[in-house]
């Protein structure tokens, strides 16, 4: 009986495929999916996070850069407590304080030509320091203009003539000078600087003529800012 089994075997077409074996109606075989494996990225804390987490796709081994979620705000850690929460953080900001610049000085020009070179030249009679009428009009034009501009260096620098001894003339024009001083300032005037009251004697004589000492016996004002 086997030799007869094997005789009805067709060995022209190829080994025969196996059935299936079906109980009841065939069903369609369904392809079975593999699971995507999914990762969540872990920021550090040093590292800004966001309000919510952030998982990111990683799809056939690569990262999926529009897997973050749109729209979220970026929270530094820091503005963060231990709780999680976002906390707001209060900037006080110092008021700038206004320093007030001091109103600037006005130049204020001094106009010598006021005065004429008469007014600041008096002359005294022979052995005399008493100031006359014609040397108290020069000087109330003086005084007038010193009150004016009390910040004026002023020098007062008496002279006499070349007559008489060295001690004599030194006398003579010191105190010339120095009526002249007092009768401005007993009048009101204040400089704000001390004038340099002098007496020159004879050293700066105009004129060496003895008929022409007259022009020597003087005091002369000299102001300069």
């Amino acid at each position: 009986g086997l030799i007869a089994a094997l005789l009805l075997v067709d060995f022209s077409s190829g080994p025969e495929k196996p059935r299936e074996i079906s109980h009841g109606t065939a069903r369609e075989s369904t392809p079975v999916s593999t699971p995507v494996p999914v990762t969540t990225e872990k920021t550090s804390p040093d590292k800004a996070v966001t309000e919510k987490s952030v998982d990111r796709e990683i799809i056939n081994g690569e990262q999926n850069p529009e897997a973050t979620t749109a729209g979220e705000r970026t929270v530094p850690a820091q503005d963060r407590d231990s709780s999680g929460e976002n906390v707001e953080t209060a900037v006080e900001i110092e008021p700038t304080a206004v320093v007030e610049k001091e109103p600037e000085a006005k130049t204020v020009r001094v106009d010598f030509t006021r005065l004429s070179p008469d007014d600041l030249i008096l002359h005294f009679t022979p052995n005399s320091a008493v100031i006359d009428g014609h040397a108290e009009k020069s000087l109330t034009n003086i005084l007038s203009f010193l009150l004016e501009y009390p910040r004026l260096s002023v020098k007062i620098t008496g002279h006499c003539a070349i007559a008489g001894t060295e001690a004599g003339r030194r006398e003579i024009s010191v105190l010339r000078a120095q009526n002249v001083y007092s009768w401005l300032t007993d009048r009101g005037w204040q400089p704000e600087t001390s004038p340099l009251v002098t007496g020159e004697a004879g050293d700066h004589p105009l004129t060496r003529d003895p008929e022409k000492q007259d022009i020597n016996r003087r005091v002369e004002i000299t102001l300069s800012e």
